[in-house]
């Protein structure tokens, strides 16, 4: 039997689709030698920690004739791994690709499968362009488990470019999935062009990061990296390092990447890197979509229906989060305040069921804005302001919050410069001012663009408010529907209404302190047991298990 070399290409590239994998690409062998000196010096700085495992395969890396001295190519694939649910900021941090089983079981199989289609191929005839099997075929493959720069592979084999965070990027579907690469002793006829690198001036990933792990473009000091101390650290972890949360892996430099948008997102068809479901009320099928317990969503559809609609859970993407905005924006024109009895002062009543909803929907399909925004927020890229998003005030819903100065941040979208609207923000904000809130505002383009500006200004005007102490909470907001008394009753105190000044501020101090300890005692509930069971099939495994509950516990400690 004969075959073109052409033909063997196609077979590779069908079988690899067939397999699930989203992109595969070949590369023509050489010496990585420009590589390998950025990666010498990476080493020489001591940036890659106590990983010596990389310096012990130095070699390799730079010349994968160490691994197969035959070798004349190299084929890169991607799969992806991306699964449409997010994290639950009241609970530890799992990194998304550990959500599901063990990648490197399920891979390798997938691999192997690949691998032997490849072997069964007729081999190259002396003139090279058709070839007949003589088993003299040389494979070896790894799911960036070897000492192979995988990385750098990808780029050459056409999957992507490295972007700043040295994840690689690509521009259809992000980079959210995992690199495999096979060294081989086919030589082909043609090889794919590695991809322009297309971060521009965007510096997203690196304004993001907590701990500023990303010291330079392209360049990430494992010694801060949030991944490396909760994965690969064997030892203690510095007090220093803030881990945000998260006790396995860190996403935070790809959640913020603009190729990481929700209109790059592709769900991953391997339903093994599904979250697993643990206590979810409802069990997965075809029809309905897991609801892990370490994300959010946990069965019960808390969007609000739409009158003559389905509920809002069957519509999904841009259309769903257009209908949850408008529904916001032009069904609520609601009268803003009603009057106390026996007293005429303005109230706002906070308990209303349905905004609680919409706003617990909201969270689930942010925008890239404010996806964006949320993670320098939340990371406290702007200070040490707690902000809480798609916050409820009255009969609205603001996108963050800041209690400590009564700051509220808005990012409008295109809907927002519709004349109507613009009329409805200005009046609502003009209200929320009058009650002793205060406003920012921003623009989509502003928050994707100019990042690092809006965070500067975010920050001037929360130090100018902390300095100048506007840290009394406005009246309205301690007040529920018709003057009923929402502090915390203070035996032989009169309503809180009446309550001002220090002995106010204390009262609210005291609850927050009462609230902090109801989430530390959430967090304290969860068992070895229980993480144990959740970490079952997942990478998590392969690391020690005192070491990933020494990071809870630190979280439970903040």
């Amino acid at each position: 039997m004969r075959i073109t070399i052409k033909a063997l290409q196609n077979q590779i590239h069908s079988k690899a689709k067939e397999l699930g994998f989203t992109a595969c690409g070949f590369a023509k062998y050489e010496v990585l030698e420009e590589q390998s000196i950025k990666l010498r010096n990476w080493l020489n700085d001591g940036m890659h920690a106590d990983m010596a495992w990389i310096e012990k395969g130095f070699e390799k890396r730079r010349d994968v004739k160490n691994i197969i001295p035959e070798a004349k190519s190299v084929i890169s694939l991607a799969f992806n791994y991306f699964t449409p649910f997010e994290h639950n900021e009241d609970k530890p941090k799992i990194s998304r690709y550990a959500w599901g089983k063990d990648y490197h079981k399920i891979l390798k199989k997938k691999l192997k499968e690949l691998c032997d289609i490849i072997i069964t191929a007729p081999l190259p005839s002396p003139e090279g362009s058709e070839f007949e099997n003589e088993g003299n075929i040389i494979l070896r493959s790894y799911v960036d488990d070897g000492p192979v720069m995988d990385k750098v592979w990808a780029q050459k084999a056409g999957l992507g470019w490295m972007g700043k965070h040295t994840n690689i990027i690509n521009p259809e579907f992000g980079s959210w999935f995992f690199i495999c690469n096979i060294i081989t002793n086919i030589e082909f006829d043609s090889y794919n062009e590695p991809i322009e690198d297309m971060c521009g001036n965007c510096t997203l990933c690196i304004s993001a990061c907590p701990t500023g792990a990303i010291v330079n473009e392209y360049v990430v000091d494992a010694n801060k990296c949030i991944s490396y101390q909760t994965i690969e650290n064997r030892g203690e972890i510095s007090p220093e390092i803030d881990l945000a949360g998260w006790i396995f892996g860190c996403d935070i430099c790809q959640d913020v990447c603009p190729y990481n948008l929700p209109k790059y997102n592709q769900t991953t068809e391997e339903k093994s890197f599904f979250p697993k479901i643990l206590t979810s009320s409802v069990q997965y099928n075809e029809t309905s979509p897991p609801r892990p317990p370490l994300l959010k969503g946990e069965g019960e559809d808390v969007t609000p229906s739409l009158q003559g609609k389905p509920p809002a859970t069957l519509i999904e993407g841009e259309e769903r989060k257009d209908i949850l905005e408008r529904t916001e924006i032009l069904d609520d024109k609601l009268p803003f305040s009603s009057k106390e009895k026996g007293k005429g002062d303005e109230v706002i009543n906070h308990d209303i069921p349905y905004k609680k909803e919409r706003a617990r929907a909201l969270r689930k399909k942010e925008t890239p804005a404010e996806k964006i925004l949320w993670n320098a927020l939340r990371n406290k890229r702007v200070g040490n302001f707690k902000f809480r998003r798609q916050h409820p005030i009255g009969y609205y819903i603001v996108d963050f919050y800041c209690n400590k100065v009564h700051l509220i941040i808005e990012i409008d979208g295109s809907i927002h410069e519709e004349t109507e609207n613009k009329e409805y923000d200005k009046v609502r904000q003009e209200q929320l001012e009058n009650i002793g809130y205060k406003f920012l505002r921003f623009s989509n383009n502003d928050i994707i663009n100019f990042h690092d500006k809006v965070l500067d200004e975010i920050k001037e005007f929360l130090t100018s408010l902390a300095q100048n102490n506007e840290t009394s909470p406005p009246c309205p907001p301690l007040l529920k529907g018709e003057g009923e008394e929402v502090t915390p009753s203070v035996k032989g105190k009169p309503p809180a209404t009446l309550i001002e000044g220090e002995e106010r501020k204390d009262i609210l101090e005291q609850t927050n302190i009462s609230l902090i300890e109801a989430s530390k005692e959430i967090l304290s509930s969860i068992t070895e047991e229980q993480f144990k069971e959740i970490f079952a099939d997942s990478p998590v495994k392969r690391t020690k298990f005192k070491g990933w509950m020494r990071n809870l516990d630190r979280i439970k400690n903040k």
